[in-house]
């Protein structure tokens, strides 16, 4: 895909239009994250003029990243089909539900760069199209803040990422199984038929290739969370101009003619805002889609590894507890009731972490759309 490209002009047309000379310069500013992330994913709007070798660069980076998302998926879909226990396929879950996510996110991305295109484009022309000054410090003002909550959600995602790829498999350390083979940790366990991926050069090799995976994964989620972070800030920016242009229509300094003007200028500011809104929304409503029922599972496999602890009390009380000493059999009733009262997990000790606190919270949003398209209407 390729991207139309529009300078901004350095004259003035009047002397009383306020003409934003840096425009370019400033909406590359608010965008500049989001180019960092999207153009090693290779899906960055390109320019009609680009050479030959950007464009296939570009589709090289495309097809790089579907292999090692598909390299860390397939094995592992593999695995799960071999698995016969129950928990060794939940434990197996956990990263395949990542590769898939990271997948569709991908694909959406990809395939919706039309979407991105526009919005990009409605950056640009907004950046132009300022009239002061003081629309110009806002707009600005909520760049950077679209740029602070970037950073903030790379610098997690990465670190996560880090810790879980790199780290966490070099801390496990090296077991024996009970076939007595020496079993060295992968991130993200699969199966391999056509080599053994516990033998060198093999396991770096896989270890690598993981490795590079869990980074284009990382950045899809990161770049996706940019869109809606810097998208959804212009967005504000928008809206915050709109307000000041109505605090100054009902200003008693402004002549008739002037309002008028102004009072024309807000619908059309209003009307192009709630459009950019819909194309935001039309980039990133697949992508939400995945990430919802994605974290739901994700959610559902942290509840089912918390259940355990249940069956920890089910256990005990079923064993055949009264052929044990009276002093021991006694001292069992301590970890059946510890057992009844499970650990459970929850956001900044507020909400616990469970399949019945997401479907209350997915009520509670649908009933608000509902009472505000009611209000809309």
């Amino acid at each position: 895909m390729v991207m139309s490209s529009n300078k901004s002009s350095i004259t003035k047309k009047s002397p009383n239009k306020f003409v934003n000379v840096s425009s370019d310069i400033d909406a590359q500013f608010a965008l500049q994250v989001n180019r960092w992330l999207f153009k090693p994913l290779g899906i960055w709007p390109l320019k009609q003029d680009s050479p030959v070798i950007e464009k296939l660069v570009a589709s090289s980076l495309r097809i790089m990243g579907l292999f090692l998302l598909a390299f860390r998926l397939v094995p592992g879909i593999h695995l799960l089909i071999k698995v016969k226990k129950l928990s060794a396929s939940v434990k197996i879950t956990g990263p395949l539900n990542h590769g898939m996510m990271a997948l569709l996110k991908y694909q959406s991305l990809i395939f919706g760069q039309h979407h991105l295109i526009d919005c990009i484009q409605e950056i640009f022309a907004d950046w132009r199209e300022l009239n002061s000054m003081n629309d110009r410090n806002i707009m600005i003002k909520n760049a950077k803040r679209g740029r602070f909550g970037t950073t903030v959600c790379i610098f997690f995602t990465y670190g996560g990422g880090i810790f879980y790829t790199i780290i966490f498999p070099q801390l496990r350390g090296i077991n024996v199984n009970a076939n007595n083979e020496t079993m060295r940790p992968l991130a993200y366990p699969g199966y391999y038929g056509l080599f053994d991926s516990q033998k060198s050069p093999a396991y770096e090799i896989v270890f690598l290739l993981q490795s590079w995976g869990g980074y284009v994964g990382h950045t899809i989620t990161c770049a996706t969370c940019s869109l809606a972070i810097v998208f959804g800030m212009h967005a504000c920016g928008q809206l915050e101009i709109i307000t000041s242009w109505l605090r100054e229509l009902v200003s008693e300094k402004k002549a008739q003619e002037d309002s008028n003007e102004l009072f024309s200028m807000i619908i059309n500011k209003h009307v192009k805002t709630l459009r950019f809104i819909n194309k935001i929304e039309n980039l990133i409503s697949r992508v939400c889609l995945v990430e919802v029922v994605g974290c739901t599972l994700n959610m559902c496999l942290v509840g089912y590894n918390l259940m355990t602890c249940k069956k920890v009390g089910e256990t005990t009380y079923m064993i055949d507890w009264y052929r044990l000493p009276e002093r021991n059999a006694l001292a069992l009733t301590l970890t059946i009731v510890t057992a009844q009262k499970p650990i459970i997990m929850s956001a900044g000790k507020f909400v616990d972490l469970s399949l019945s606190s997401f479907s209350s919270v997915m009520r509670t949003a649908i009933a608000y759309l509902n009472l505000l398209r009611t209000f809309m209407d």
